[in-house]
């Protein structure tokens, strides 16, 4: 399992840091890409780091992370 903890402060946003939270809170790119109003397309290419993770998606991601009812991943308290 993927710790979070240290990903979770910062505005920007690596593409494993991306797709580690997106797998954390079990959604499919597709699923992301709803909440986000994005394409799958999109989401994969910021996964790849083909296109550039906006710092409003990166804090829209930490938003939907934060407010999520998915059971944290151990030692992020």
């Amino acid at each position: 399992m993927v710790s979070l903890g240290r990903f979770m402060t910062a505005s920007t946003m690596m593409p494993n840091e991306l797709r580690a939270i997106r797998a954390a809170l079990g959604l499919s790119q597709i699923d992301l890409a709803a909440q986000l109003g994005l394409t799958k397309n999109f989401v994969d290419l910021m996964e790849r780091g083909e296109k550039f993770i906006e710092k409003r998606t990166a804090l829209a991601v930490r938003y939907i992370y934060d407010n999520s009812a998915t059971p944290r991943p151990a030692g992020n308290d």
